[in-house]
């Protein structure tokens, strides 16, 4: 506001300082009129080009200061995307946590199931036979410590456990937990169903048995997170001929 007033201060007292000597003097008070008012209007013709000037300069330098206070640094950024898209270590916590509660109900499942077949100490996979639902179906799956902690709860709760590497090994690599077998395994799991079924008649279901296949060569199966389950026309086998699920 100061620059602006010492603009037009300086403008108006250079037009008037060029009309003094027509003041006093002795020329015709029509000319002298013509004069100063052609003075006055030429004065008010550059005070006004002189406030369109400074105005535009006014808006530049106020839309630049603007514009800085405006503008985010590099953390009001990265903060910002954290508030908008959530702070990627806390989605991460996020998917951890909802991990490791999938993992404890697949093995509290482990209960339900009908038989446990290892591998014997690196994979585990836990398979449940309801007939009314088709195929068996895989409760729980896992390998390493995950495979450890479902043979745990498996001796916990006398769930039958069989030893037949290539059958686990095959059932790990093409179900996932929910998922029917494929029925390129029903014969092989109904033959292990079958002898589990005629041990628990007898008392002697719990604990860790042999294989009771002959033939250790099974068919190839496609990895179950491709496979799509089989048709609800489709039975499988049934290994008693009654509800091997129910215990």
């Amino acid at each position: 506001m100061l620059l602006k007033s010492a603009v037009v201060g300086v403008l108006a007292w250079l037009s008037l300082r060029a009309m003094m000597p027509l003041v006093g003097g002795l020329m015709p008070i029509e000319v002298v009129l013509t004069e100063v008012g052609s003075r006055v209007s030429s004065m008010m013709t550059s005070v006004a080009v002189a406030g369109v000037v400074m105005a535009g300069a006014d808006y530049a330098v106020i839309r630049r200061r603007i514009g800085k206070q405006v503008r985010m640094s590099h953390a009001e950024v990265k903060q910002e995307h954290k508030q908008t898209e959530g702070d990627p270590l806390v989605k991460s916590a996020i998917r951890s946590r909802q991990l490791a509660a999938s993992r404890n109900r697949m093995i509290q499942d482990v209960a339900d199931a009908d038989v446990l077949l290892v591998n014997p100490t690196h994979v585990a996979v836990a398979l449940r036979y309801q007939p009314e639902l088709g195929a068996p179906r895989v409760v729980a799956r896992g390998a390493g410590v995950v495979a450890d902690r479902i043979r745990t709860r498996a001796a916990e709760e006398r769930v039958p456990m069989v030893r037949d590497v290539p059958l686990a090994r095959a059932l790990y690599r093409s179900c996932d937990v929910g998922q029917e077998i494929p029925p390129e395994l029903w014969a092989a799991v109904a033959q292990v169903l079958a002898f589990v079924i005629r041990l628990r008649t007898r008392g002697r279901a719990a604990g860790a048995h042999a294989t009771p296949r002959d033939d250790a060569d099974l068919p190839a199966v496609g990895r179950g997170r491709h496979r799509r389950e089989h048709g609800r026309g489709e039975v499988p086998p049934n290994p008693s001929g009654r509800d091997a699920g129910r215990r």
